[in-house]
């Protein structure tokens, strides 16, 4: 099965699930899956097999399958971890306002991708979604491939665990913490990394047939919502899995280029390993499910001073970008 010049281990076939909510540019992009999954395989090294189904979501479909998969992991926590879960995110909530942020596609298993049809935004629209579905095969192409997504969830339940029972401050806490954006950064840095690279090389194209001329309009920003964007752009900055996982990536790469990337990389994916916290996570399984209120709340005391920080950094930063432009 060939679909391009260069050398890949892509058998997939695919199947497009709600294609009438297809936008244009969305159609026109569609086409491409065959390649852009080669692609995606030819540049990780790993096979992508089965049939692959795409389903075109709207926007607020896009939330519901993580919503459904938070829920089914949330399950699996203690009572006291879910209870102190529970007011976390009333507190961010609070905090940060109700997320804004638009999901453009994600891979929810091993062989199923969702597309955003509200993809519409961007200067050009098919190759935004062409950039976003390569994204997401460098995703099945993890899934399929290594076990990542099984060490994600055993070092965040413990992380969590370990939240609500010792504080943020703890050691065991710092570990698991340092384990799971460990993780995070590899997902998301090799996914975003080929994307870009892609678009760099000229691998993505377009027809250019859904070009839009317009721009964002400013629009009034209450002091609340300036707040709130301070918080999360250095919040952004910090901790943003893309764009930091892409240059830890990138370093691991130059540190190693007398070899072939795929290999570099997959090497990189076999060393994650939770044994080096593995004595965090048999210590979180022994826990008793018994709720510290001091620990909770000492917790949010330090989600607030956090967030107050943040917002100051934040406002600082963008000054200086502002001063430098």
């Amino acid at each position: 099965m060939t679909y391009t010049h260069f050398q890949h281990q892509c058998t997939a076939n695919f199947k497009i699930h709600n294609y009438s909510r297809a936008n244009p540019a969305l159609k026109e992009a569609l086409k491409d899956l065959p390649r852009l999954a080669a692609l995606a395989s030819h540049e990780t090294g790993w096979k992508i097999e089965g049939t692959v189904n795409v389903r075109v979501m709207t926007n607020a479909q896009m939330h519901a399958p993580s919503r459904k998969d938070s829920a089914i992991f949330f399950s699996k926590l203690n009572t006291s971890t879910q209870k102190h879960e529970n007011s976390s995110k009333l507190l961010n909530r609070i905090l940060y306002g109700k997320p804004m942020h638009i999901k453009y596609g994600q891979a929810i298993s091993q062989n199923e991708i969702l597309i955003n049809s509200e993809h519409t935004y961007l200067r050009d629209p098919e190759k935004g979604l062409k950039a976003t579905l390569l994204h997401e095969f460098v995703h099945i192409a993890q899934l399929q491939n290594t076990p990542i997504k099984t060490k994600l969830d055993e070092a965040l339940k413990s992380n969590l665990t370990l939240k609500a029972a010792e504080g943020i401050k703890s050691d065991a806490y710092k570990a698991t913490s340092s384990a799971v954006g460990g993780i995070k950064y590899a997902q998301e840095g090799q996914a975003t990394y080929i994307q870009n690279k892609a678009l760099e090389e000229g691998k993505i194209e377009s027809s250019e047939a859904f070009i839009n001329s317009h721009t964002a309009s400013d629009k009034h920003t209450s002091l609340k919502s300036k707040i709130r964007s301070y918080a999360s752009y250095y919040n952004s900055s910090q901790y943003n899995p893309y764009t930091l996982g892409e240059q830890e990536i990138k370093k691991t790469l130059e540190k190693h280029s007398e070899h072939p990337p795929t290999e570099v990389i997959k090497k990189l994916f076999d060393a994650y390993s939770n044994d080096i916290i593995r004595s965090e996570i048999n210590k979180s399984k022994e826990l008793p499910d018994k709720r510290n209120l001091l620990i909770h709340l000492s917790n949010h005391i330090t989600l607030i001073t956090s967030f107050c920080k943040s917002v100051h950094l934040g406002r600082q930063l963008i000054k200086n970008q502002q001063t430098k432009g």
